[in-house]
């Protein structure tokens, strides 16, 4: 099959509304792996968007190339899921061969990516389409998606799916008239089977984070041993910034994380750099050194362990751990400079409300803007037994767009959160205890309940 998935860059896997959008990814042709797929019609997995649909036989005999890949959330609340395809007026060896060969010239480089346009994106989200054609067109960049082709593909909990081309008239008009030709017959077939994807809802890494305590052990560039309780027990909360020396955008901010941390410093918190590197040697710890000091950022920098390491997913990934070493909230994913003192407001406004006499963890915890939620009229509780019996010792994680809080039921099986009304929840099943079976399923909270009930499975 004529078929292939890439893997960019990490620096560029995210393309938020403060990069260029999706052209700004595919045109630095930043390639770490290829996985060709030659099956004939095979079923691709889109797990991130919620969708797994068949790549059709006559995709995969195509003369040109056709690369689809997932991107995840493109909006800043993790409503809106996306993946895109895109389409290559070259045979698949020609483009591979410019894409991996490091001695490729900018005009062979350039030659190449006026033979690629983003052929088709296709979304998952929680808004309506009026609301959520908007993020769509901000996250395609300069690539224009032809709204009279939005299709609705299907439905999946609180999630409906789509699917918008491109408007590829110009594109279409600088190729080849067999590339042009077999460019319209591959998006009927590309739709046929989006038509006939399987549908869930999308699997977000980012906001599964939130909730998580982390405990490890790592080093500094130089060495030192640190252990997670040392790092994070110093501040009341710590701001972690996970960048590498190769990610131009994590060295941009490198100065405004100086200034702020200078600012959270007065208020008993702080940053924290957790450096990724592809190469672990000398010359590069140095280079990151040098680019601390000439941005003046002098608080602590250490190796990101590898337990960590597997759940970011792009550079720079900032997010907000407790002297525990518990996540606060979803991570901030890109060079967000704008949100990391506000949200760390909110938090701290939220954990000395816990500390000043509501229970940590279960109510007075952090809505969508991170504020403690006092209201009676707010209480939520998630009831869980096992068809006939309470369980008690079910962690719960309750999560809005941008903040997970944990709570644990009681020997009545109820968990119980203090929230703002009307907004959106999500429900994790985080451990179960022993002689159940554990629930990856996500449960939602619908408009007006009060209660949610979760009833697990005993082991066999």
């Amino acid at each position: 099959m004529n078929t292939m998935i890439f893997l960019f860059s990490q620096s560029i896997r995210w393309v938020r509304r403060w990069s260029a959008g999706i052209l700004a990814a595919v045109l630095l042709f930043s390639v770490t792996l290829t996985v060709p797929v030659h099956a004939e019609d095979e079923k691709e997995s889109f797990s991130e968007v919620g969708m797994d649909f068949v790549i059709p036989e006559e995709i995969g005999a195509s003369k040109g190339t056709v690369v689809p890949y997932q991107i995840g959330a493109i909006d800043e609340d993790h409503r809106t899921y996306a993946g895109l395809v895109l389409y290559f007026a070259a045979p698949e060896e020609d483009v591979m061969r410019c894409m991996t060969d490091p001695e490729a010239s900018e005009e062979e480089l350039q030659a190449m990516s006026e033979l690629r346009t983003v052929m088709n994106l296709f979304f998952a989200t929680e808004d309506s389409l009026e609301d959520a054609l908007p993020e769509v067109e901000v996250f395609a960049g300069s690539i224009q998606m032809d709204r009279e082709t939005v299709t609705e593909l299907g439905t999946a909990g609180s999630y409906t799916f789509y699917s918008i081309f491109s408007d590829s008239e110009s594109y279409l008009s600088g190729i080849d008239q067999e590339y042009a030709d077999e460019f319209q017959v591959v998006c009927e077939k590309l739709l046929e089977a989006q038509e006939a994807a399987d549908f869930y809802e999308p699997q977000d890494p980012e906001k599964r984070m939130a909730g998580k305590k982390l405990n490890f052990t790592t080093t500094s560039p130089d060495g030192t041993i640190y252990t997670s309780k040392e790092l994070f027990g110093v501040n009341e909360i710590t701001m972690v910034n996970c960048w590498g020396t190769w990610c131009p955008n994590c060295v941009n901010e490198m100065e405004d994380l100086a200034r702020i941390h200078s600012s959270l410093q007065e208020k008993g918190c702080g940053v924290l750099g957790m450096e990724w590197e592809a190469e672990n040697t000398d010359d590069v710890y140095e280079q990151g050194r040098s680019i601390m000091e000439d941005a003046g950022a002098d608080y602590l920098n250490v190796l990101m362990p590898d337990e960590l390491a597997m759940q970011i997913y792009a550079y720079p990934t900032t997010f907000f751990v407790d002297r525990e070493g518990t996540i606060l909230s979803v991570p901030i994913v890109g060079a967000n400079v704008d949100l990391y003192e506000p949200t760390l407001e909110k938090l701290l406004e939220s954990v000395r409300t816990d500390e000043n006499g509501t229970e940590a963890g279960t109510s007075g915890t952090q809505d969508a803007g991170g504020s403690a939620a006092q209201s009676d009229d707010s209480m939520y509780q998630v009831r869980v037994t096992d068809g006939e019996n309470p369980v008690e010792g079910v962690m719960i994680q309750f999560c809005d767009a941008s903040t997970c809080s944990m709570a644990e039921t009681d020997a009545e099986g109820l968990a119980k959160f203090d929230m703002p009304e009307g907004t959106d929840y999500e429900v994790h099943v985080l451990a179960v205890p022993d002689g159940y079976q554990d629930d990856e399923e996500v449960y939602h909270f619908e408009s007006g309940a009060a209660e949610l009930k979760i009833t697990l499975q005993k082991k066999a």
